[in-house]
């Protein structure tokens, strides 16, 4: 397991983990997943195409949850460069967000005018 979040709104944890692909060669498929924590039912919500670094944060409400995926630079540095959370530079960053479909449809804030 890499990552995970707690959702306050159901017992449920969102986790991200790799497990390795079938085949010969040795590579990891990197998967976010859903456990029920009363009933303990896990759901796949999303295979990721490559392991790069990636974060998750899930909102205080758990109705959205957002990857921040970053891909380094295979060159070196240069100055001026964002960076990741190690040395490397950022070469393209990535974001997802997931509304869940059992959030509620409305929040009683009022709509922006």
């Amino acid at each position: 397991m890499i990552d995970c979040q707690f959702d306050p709104r159901t017992p449920q944890l969102y986790y991200f983990l790799t497990r390795r692909k079938p085949g010969k060669d040795f590579s990891e498929q990197f998967t976010l997943e859903a456990i029920d924590l009363q009933t303990f039912a896990v759901q796949p919500l999303l295979v990721l195409p490559d392991q790069v670094e990636t974060k998750m944060s899930l909102s205080p409400d758990g109705i959205e949850l957002l990857l921040d995926r970053v891909v380094a630079k295979k060159s070196e540095p240069v100055a001026g460069d964002l960076r990741t959370d190690g040395p490397s530079a950022i070469a393209l960053s990535t974001l997802i967000l997931f509304k869940f479909k059992n959030a509620p449809a409305s929040n009683n804030y009022p709509s922006p005018q």
